[in-house]
């Protein structure tokens, strides 16, 4: 039985051969085999799921905004490398900085916050 990366990966390499059929120039079947070849490398990790989870599919038409919240600014420093909060769901948080942030972040802390924590009892 596939698995849920495996459905994807062939629904984009299916949409991919529709693709061929319309762009048959040199430069867009050169970029067709690359995106091919990278589908289709052997993957390594654990995949178990089965499913798909409701997060990715409210992504696939409601996409979240960054919104500033002014009270608890950062302030850059002069070398222009800077930190930010991000405070929201950590899957989607992570899907939106994938699409913004992209190749510009070094590190990322996931701290799961909740109302409850000794944290917030000793406040």
């Amino acid at each position: 039985m596939p698995n849920l990366s495996q459905i994807k990966r062939q629904r984009m390499l299916d949409f991919l051969e529709t693709l061929r059929k319309e762009h048959t120039d040199n430069e867009s079947i050169r970029a067709f085999t690359e995106i091919e070849n990278h589908l289709r490398d052997k993957k390594y990790g654990l995949v178990w799921e089965e499913h798909s989870e409701r997060v990715d599919e409210m992504l696939e038409g409601n996409i979240p905004i960054f919104t500033e919240d002014v009270d608890k600014k950062i302030t850059a420093s002069a070398d222009g490398v800077y930190n930010f909060i991000l405070e929201g769901d950590n899957l989607q948080s992570l899907y939106l900085l994938e699409k913004t942030h992209k190749g510009l972040i070094d590190v990322i802390y996931i701290d799961i916050w909740s109302p409850n924590s000794p944290l917030e009892e000793a406040a």
